[in-house]
């Protein structure tokens, strides 16, 4: 009979990473072949028997399995690490109508970052901030009716 004790419980791997998972067998004369199942190949995939690949961020289970009468099982949980984001584009400047509400999207990079963007007005006196890049324009006795939004960023 087969038993994979020293399979790690679990694993962290940054996205678009290879690896290898190695189960150790016992008792060592055991013959059993192992075969390995992903249960939830959108975010690992197997390349082949015991290495795999990082596709997605999330977290999954592997099992490896003795295939003989015992069918023993050894399991591994696998979390795959989002990328930091390493840059944030913006429109430069902007121009709108008095009174006018509008989005603003920022596009982030790479694009399978999932870090929140904290947005930051710099002049509340003339932009106000609702939620997620949605702004409507203020009135202000000081700016003419079509000021540039100038230094909006996303941080």
């Amino acid at each position: 009979m087969w038993h994979a004790s020293r399979l790690p419980a679990t694993l962290t791997q940054q996205l678009n990473s290879e690896f290898n998972l190695t189960a150790q067998v016992s008792p060592k004369e055991a013959t059993s072949r192992i075969t390995w199942e992903v249960q939830d190949k959108n975010i690992v995939a197997m390349l082949a028997d015991g290495k795999f690949r990082a596709i997605k961020p999330g977290k999954t289970t592997i099992t490896a399995r003795a295939q003989d009468a015992g069918a023993a099982t050894a399991q591994c949980v696998v979390t795959v690490l989002a990328p930091n984001v390493a840059r944030i584009e913006l429109p430069a400047t902007l121009t709108q109508q008095l009174n006018s509400e509008f989005n603003l999207t920022a596009q982030v990079s790479p694009k399978e970052a999932t870090s929140a963007i904290v947005w930051e007005v710099q002049d509340k006196n003339i932009v106000a901030m609702l939620a997620d890049g949605k702004i409507p324009r203020h009135q202000t006795r000081e700016k003419p009716p079509s000021q540039h939004v100038h230094r909006m960023q996303a941080e």
